[in-house]
């Protein structure tokens, strides 16, 4: 009795250590916001690396920093209408929207639209690494750059890297990847969730919905922000907040 005891013991021990082994620390957090018809994913400004860090100019004082994507023309248009938005299923250049928070998402966008996922800071630094990759060789040049001098006290000023977005702290940055009716910005959003490592998958999404059906899903299996101030769990929602692409 007492050998098969200490057997059984041994066995919790081996199986104790084999789940810790596998299950890799949560550190960060990936933060998904739902905007109207659009989906924007981001992360709090101290889990940001370089070299995205280096936008971190461009944002004084935020805590967090989304990130979404759009058909360039469409997001350069002054004036947004029907005609715009038929341009945009065709395939053209893309663009990336980045937006600085100084308040919580759930303040921002509104609780329920609001899902904060729990990740390791190796999932994090996959999703990082997919929106610098999106980005074309000049912009990624231009911000290395932005980053050295302003690092430096003693180098002349230069020209912020970004373009100025539509709306206070928000920064357009030049992608190399294109927009169209079957890589749309929510597309490009479930790919960076899919990069990080999450299991879902991006194929055949375009809508926002599906993003958030999918990640919500992710939630009820563990992965709930419901405790997190930067997100909860999507409840019924009663209307979104306008859309911005």
């Amino acid at each position: 009795m007492g050998r098969r005891l200490n057997r059984c013991r041994t066995l919790l021990g081996i199986a104790w250590l084999l789940v810790g082994c596998a299950a890799p620390a949560v550190a960060d957090t990936l933060i998904v916001a739902r905007r109207g018809w659009h989906i924007d994913v981001g992360f709090a400004a101290v889990d940001m690396a370089r070299p995205l860090a280096a936008m971190e100019g461009e944002f004084p004082g935020a805590r967090y920093v989304f990130f979404g994507f759009g058909d360039r023309r469409y997001l350069e248009s002054r004036r947004r209408g029907a005609p715009d938005s038929l341009r945009a299923l065709w395939p053209g250049p893309g663009l990336i929207l980045a937006t600085g928070l100084k308040a919580e998402p759930a303040a921002a966008f509104g609780a329920s639209h609001v899902i904060a996922l729990p990740v390791s800071r190796e999932a994090s630094l996959r999703a990082q690494a997919f929106v610098w990759d999106a980005m074309t060789e000049t912009q990624q040049e231009a911000l290395r750059h932005w980053d050295a001098k302003t690092s430096d006290p003693g180098s002349a000023p230069v020209d912020a890297p970004g373009i100025p977005g539509p709306y206070g702290g928000s920064v357009f940055f030049e992608s190399g990847q294109r927009y169209s009716a079957a890589h749309t910005c929510n597309t490009w959003a479930a790919e960076m969730l899919v990069r990080a490592g999450l299991p879902m998958h991006s194929h055949g999404v375009v809508f926002a919905g599906q993003i958030w059906g999918r990640v919500t899903r992710l939630t009820a299996h563990g992965l709930s922000g419901a405790a997190d101030p930067r997100g909860t769990q999507a409840q019924p929602a009663a209307r979104p907040a306008a859309p911005t692409d």
